[in-house]
């Protein structure tokens, strides 16, 4: 009995690393995961997009090989395939609120936040647009040079840099 309570916890600690599980066929995927892991860690970005791209090809289904394909794609400066990878991950099993954050800044990045528009007045923000921020009657809103948008709401009594 001592000796099953032990092989099953050796078992379990191996697959304690974050990865999901690969049938025999996937293994693969992981070798190529990585490697593309280690040229991430060495700000090899574009060694680091081909080998997770190869791992998403064996194993369509890995969310950590596609989150870092996405920061790659982010780190080298190709932020439109950044943003459609984030967006992936968010239709299947979500982001937490700091790829939100990334994913929300992209959008705005790339639709020109920064460029100097005509004024606009807005009746309303919706919280869905906005980083799940909801403002009530906003009544001020502002962009800096930076492309930060700042919102001032009197129903919530404070200005929140978006």
């Amino acid at each position: 009995l001592f000796i099953i309570l032990v092989f099953t916890s050796a078992t379990l600690s191996l697959s304690s690393d974050g990865l999901p599980n690969f049938s025999i066929q996937e293994k693969e995927a992981r070798t190529q995961f990585t490697r593309g892991f280690s040229y991430f860690n060495n700000s090899q970005y574009s060694s680091a997009r081909e080998n997770f791209l190869k791992a998403l090809s064996i194993k369509n289904d890995f969310t950590l090989a596609r989150l870092l394909l996405s920061n790659s794609y982010y780190l080298s400066g190709d932020w439109p395939e950044s943003m459609s990878e984030l967006e992936q991950i968010e239709d299947t099993i979500g982001l937490n609120q700091i790829q939100k954050a990334r994913l929300d800044a992209l959008r705005i990045n790339l639709a020109g936040g920064s460029q100097d528009l005509t004024v606009r007045y807005y009746s309303a923000i919706l919280g869905d647009e906005l980083r799940r921020f909801r403002f009530r009657n906003p009544s001020d809103v502002a962009v800096d040079d930076d492309g930060f948008l700042y919102v001032l709401s009197f129903d919530t009594a404070n200005i929140v840099k978006i």
